[in-house]
């Protein structure tokens, strides 16, 4: 039975919560009140890379939209997708990759607004596994760390394809949460993950620096966004533009208040998540995961179009990729992404970008090893 046929299995069980959240996606979703109740799924455990959507919860970004929103937890990109397109929320933080199988799969979903101007997927090895951050020919034959299915799982697989490796010819083990550990443990010789988790890296003890392959920088497509149902587009678009607009406010507000912003940003994190603080060194790893991701968004084309906004040419591109080396039955745009957009160009400027960046130059006190690629 193929992921599809399990996932349509459990709608069963999923029947009650479904009903209750697909109702959002109607203007009577308000409440006496005039405020609609939405469901917002992240990709994986709440990070610093994702604090800025608490930052817009506890600084009422949502709520003077007249939107009350609850965030959970995701379990991976592949499980968020599907999620939202059984019904189950109403809005989610997913990986393009994951989120276009899934609609292949026969489950309805759009992008609405990207986040992610680039897609942070990247291998990490030890420094005796030979990897080459030049040469992706050197991970075949290694035994390879990935979470089964989701969006490293199935960006790898396109991007293998793209450069002539057989993602069979890798010793794959499939671990939930794969990362450091799998190296540590001596599981595996590799992991994937995002390059936004170096400083997990950076703050092991002793300090480990890992040999990279970017691979979100070698394919040039876009990484995480916000998604929903095409029902919720058609039924309450209102909704949608607000919801966007609200979480879009979080980011621009961490982005443009520079370093003082980011630990604000760490604060509300740990206000709507405690047990995170409790975990060693929380703060440092959480405040460079944040920097890491903001520099992932901030490419020369936000410079000119903001934030939030799907460029023709790298949206046509992100496609063409996942079409070619991923999907077996490939998708139209319409299909993938939202047509008559909600967030056009120049709707959320970074007013002063060189200083954004600026902001961003150094990270846990080493110099930002991501900027230097993203022009």
């Amino acid at each position: 039975m193929n992921r599809l046929r399990k996932l349509l299995a459990a709608l069963a069980v999923l029947a009650l919560i479904a009903a209750a959240c697909a109702d959002s996606s109607t203007d009577e979703t308000a409440d006496e009140g005039g405020v609609d109740q939405v469901f917002f799924i992240l990709d994986w455990v709440p990070k610093g890379q994702t604090s800025p959507f608490y930052v817009a919860l506890d600084k009422g970004f949502w709520a003077e939209r007249n939107i009350a929103v609850q965030i959970t937890r995701g379990y991976g990109s592949g499980d968020t997708s599907a999620r939202i397109g059984l019904g189950e929320g109403d809005f989610g933080f997913a990986g393009v990759g994951a989120v276009m199988r899934t609609i292949s799969e026969g489950l309805p979903l759009v992008e609405i607004a990207a986040i992610a101007s680039t897609a942070p997927t990247a291998v990490y090895a030890g420094p005796d596994a030979g990897v080459s951050g030049d040469d992706p020919s050197t991970l075949v034959g290694l035994r390879g760390a990935v979470d089964a299915g989701d969006e490293n799982d199935q960006l790898f697989k396109a991007f293998a394809g793209s450069v002539g490796i057989s993602y069979d010819a890798i010793d794959w083990q499939y671990v939930d949460g794969a990362g450091i550990g799998s190296i540590a443990t001596g599981q595996a010789d590799f992991v994937m993950d995002w390059i936004t988790n170096l400083p997990e890296w950076w703050l092991a003890d002793p300090p480990i620096e890992p040999d990279t392959y970017w691979v979100g920088r070698a394919v040039d497509i876009y990484g995480n966004g916000l998604i929903t149902r095409p029902e919720m587009l058609e039924n309450n678009r209102d909704l949608v533009r607000r919801f966007i607009e609200g979480a879009l406010a979080g980011y621009e507000y961490v982005i443009e208040g520079g370093v003082s912003a980011h630990n604000e940003s760490i604060d509300a994190l740990f206000k709507y998540n405690p047990e995170l603080e409790e975990q060693p060194n929380a703060r440092e790893f959480h405040l460079g995961n944040l920097q890491l991701f903001l520099t992932l968004m901030l490419t020369e084309d936000v410079r000119d179009d903001g934030i939030g906004y799907f460029d023709p040419d790298k949206k046509q591109r992100s496609l063409d990729f996942i079409n070619d080396f991923l999907l077996d039955a490939p998708l139209t745009l319409d299909q993938a992404f939202i047509s008559d957009l909600i967030i056009d160009s120049g709707d959320v400027p970074i007013d002063d970008f060189d200083a954004a960046r600026d902001a961003l130059a150094t990270v846990l006190g080493r110099s930002n090893p991501l900027t230097p690629f993203l022009g």
